[in-house]
């Protein structure tokens, strides 16, 4: 719940208010980010500033950090921008959703990427033994309404 809390509150959520999209939703009352809040709790009020602080730090300190994005991710839109430089990197999973990891990278991006976090690592990454599974794959790891 903490997460869902914090996203109502500062990382947003995904909506449709578009009225274009009006006879599309099928369950609109879920698209409302209170909506994943317990009913005991008032749904805290916008505040769009913790993230921008994250944005400009991403932009202006951050170092050596590596974003990965799902080709079909609607969250991707609001991806963080990176600094030429600032040694950090993007790599978007082809096909993948807000659940690809390493794994899920083209065999090239994958390469690179391990390489990047050998080099900053001073040590070769270990992956799983099974690089495919995927946190968000597991039903053990969805949010129960």
């Amino acid at each position: 719940m903490p997460y869902y809390y914090q996203a109502t509150n500062q990382l947003g959520a995904p909506g449709a208010e578009d009225a274009h999209l009006a006879g599309l939703l099928q369950h609109r009352d879920t698209y409302y980010p209170a909506y994943y809040i317990p009913k005991t709790i008032e749904a805290p009020p916008w505040d769009a500033q913790a993230m921008i602080d994250v944005q400009n730090w991403v932009k202006t300190e951050a170092k050596r950090i590596i974003f990965i994005y799902g080709e079909f991710d609607p969250w991707s839109a609001g991806r963080f921008e990176i600094t030429a430089g600032s040694e950090n990197y993007i790599y978007i999973a082809p096909g993948g959703n807000h659940g690809s990891n390493l794994a899920r990278l083209t065999a090239d991006d994958k390469a690179a990427a391990l390489s990047l976090l050998q080099n900053w690592l001073g040590v070769p990454p270990v992956l799983p033994l099974d690089p495919k599974q995927n946190a968000f794959d597991d039903e053990s790891f969805r949010p129960r309404l």
